[in-house]
């Protein structure tokens, strides 16, 4: 099955179509959309398991996980060991970032412990990052752009027909997404790469 973030029924109540002759066409509607705030915020919104295996540097403190939020940590290694949650590393669940725990310096050796181990491929972590449910505001961007799209087929123009009337609207666009749309989604875009 597609992920969607709206479904059509909930779709077809905003778009007011009480008919199923549409159906289809909104279901595509509501994919295409999908998919477009997908690539424009970044980032997965859907909850999504991942493994990743990460470089890391000399006297590195932080690990950059690829998604977020984390929802939650499966397991990971550094130097081929297992590490704990808040005993040998701290995860910010909003951010993906997980730092290392510090550790009580007793010689210039142990100083050492405060920062991963250093190598190719010496950080691995499995985890599942987006949302549990998809966000309200995630799911109002996407009911906006079909209502735009379906109301009227004025491929990429900056107006809107509504059903039944002559009244255009205009409005103005934000990054390549109507205004209102880009304040709905700009909380969930991807701030770095």
């Amino acid at each position: 099955m597609t992920t969607r973030f709206v479904e059509v029924d909930d779709m077809k109540v905003r778009l007011r179509v009480t008919h199923s002759n549409d159906d289809d066409y909104i279901d595509s509607l509501i994919q295409a959309h999908t998919a477009v705030i997908q690539n424009w915020v970044g980032r997965t919104i859907v909850s999504t398991t991942f493994s990743e295996t990460h470089d890391v540097g000399f006297r590195q403190v932080a690990v950059f996980l690829k998604e977020y939020p984390i929802i939650s940590i499966a397991g990971c290694t550094s130097h081929s060991t297992a590490m704990v949650e808040d005993t040998d590393y701290y995860a910010d669940y909003n951010t993906g970032v997980l730092k290392k725990a510090p550790v009580d310096a007793i010689s210039v050796l142990d100083y050492q412990k405060d920062y991963w181990y250093e190598g190719l491929s010496e950080f691995s972590i499995t985890y599942t990052a987006g949302y549990a449910t998809i966000p309200i505001a995630i799911q109002e961007a996407t009911i906006k752009l079909v209502q735009r799209e379906y109301w009227d087929i004025g491929a990429g123009d900056v107006k809107i027909r509504r059903q039944g009337t002559d009244h255009i609207e205009r409005f103005p666009m934000k990054d390549g997404v109507p205004e209102n749309v880009f304040a709905l989604l700009h909380p969930y875009r991807r701030q770095f790469q």
